[in-house]
């Protein structure tokens, strides 16, 4: 039978293991160990801001149209116009 402080240490060994693993990962893909895929993409690309209310990012250039369509078209149409929902196109007037 183990001790509980043996247990422990394990644990400890295995979880610590994942983290570094993880952070590695991490640090792969977007250059810092703490910063997700996601958060990269919406800090480079997103042209409408996180709440209505606040100031919205910089527009970003982009090369390809259908990016371009998608950032500075669609998503702020869907971000700023009441009534629209998320997934579907504003109403028409």
């Amino acid at each position: 039978m183990r001790r509980p402080f043996e247990t422990s240490l394990y644990l400890w060994q295995l979880f610590h293991g994942l983290g570094v693993a993880h952070g590695l990962l991490q640090w792969r893909l977007t250059g810092h160990a703490a910063v997700f895929p996601y958060v990269l993409n919406a800090r480079t690309y997103e042209s409408a801001g996180l709440f209505s209310l606040g100031s919205s990012p910089r527009a970003a250039a982009l090369q390809q149209e259908q990016f371009e369509e998608f950032y500075s078209g669609w998503e702020l149409r869907t971000t700023t116009t009441p009534g629209a929902t998320f997934g579907e196109s504003p109403p028409k007037n």
